[in-house]
């Protein structure tokens, strides 16, 4: 199966999270908040081994226009 270019570029970008464990989930504080946004975006700190902390924050678009919704669904097979 032929992969589009949006999908490799999800691959790489998001892959870079497989293996970091969530070390803190907090909503942003009013000091956070870009100018001109009301909205506060859930945010996770991830750690992995041998790499700095890295910071997750849900959005509703790439282009950081509000918060969004992020699906947890059950991993259990079938």
């Amino acid at each position: 199966m032929a992969n589009t270019q949006w999908e490799k570029w999800a691959k790489d970008y998001y892959g870079q999270l497989v293996g970091c464990t969530i070390k803190e989930f907090r909503i942003e504080n009013d000091s956070e908040i870009d100018e001109g946004f009301d909205s506060q975006f859930p945010v996770f700190i991830l750690e992995k081994k041998g790499y700095r902390d890295c910071k997750v924050s849900v959005s509703q678009d790439e282009e950081g226009n509000g918060s969004g919704f992020l699906f947890i669904e059950d991993n259990k097979g079938e």
